[in-house]
């Protein structure tokens, strides 16, 4: 997939997508708006995403930092009989959130995150990871926002679903964030 069709795909499944699609080293996709370069406020849906797929490699990596060696996600001779091969560990999966979060609004920190895992993400699979902001409420000198998390394979799936709260510091966004 070309970086064209990337970005057309982008701002067919989210709302107020604009700027360049950035390809970082570790092979993570975004859109590389961010809400501090736009000069805009932050509002109900706004949208923000990461393209990626983990290898075994990161599956391992992941495995060693985490203390995490579930056989389920090391080896298929020694998967249960519910996968008929590894999975990524599903923590691992929804920590694209907190990528999407951070390299869009830096400074920002997590409040509360609520997750349902539905489906399995195999090793070099390509998923999407989608943070849409549902809610914004200035509060002091921070903006607390609401917003629906959903990670969707290639094929339409979703993976993972659920919601986060945020608190981003005001001076990040110009202007007050609407509701």
């Amino acid at each position: 997939m070309n970086f064209s069709s990337l970005k057309n795909a982008a701002q067919r499944s989210c709302i107020q997508i604009s700027g360049a699609v950035k390809r970082y080293r570790n092979g993570w996709i975004c859109d590389a708006r961010s809400i501090t370069s736009q000069g805009s406020n932050l509002k109900k849906g706004d949208c923000f995403q990461l393209r990626r797929s983990f290898s075994q490699q990161d599956v391992s990596k992941f495995a060693d930092l985490s203390g995490d060696d579930n056989p389920l996600h090391q080896s298929a001779d020694l998967t249960s009989s519910t996968f008929a091969q590894p999975v990524v560990h599903g923590i691992f999966v929804a920590s694209m959130f907190s990528a999407v979060i951070g390299r869009n609004f830096p400074g920002a920190i997590y409040l509360n995150q609520q997750l349902k895992f539905s489906a399995p993400v195999f090793f070099d699979e390509e998923v999407t990871a989608r943070v849409t902001v549902t809610r914004c409420k200035q509060v002091k000198n921070v903006c607390v926002a609401s917003m629906e998390t959903v990670v969707e394979k290639a094929n339409g799936q979703v993976a993972i679903s659920g919601s986060a709260l945020c608190s981003i510091p005001a001076a990040l966004l110009h202007g007050h964030p609407s509701e």
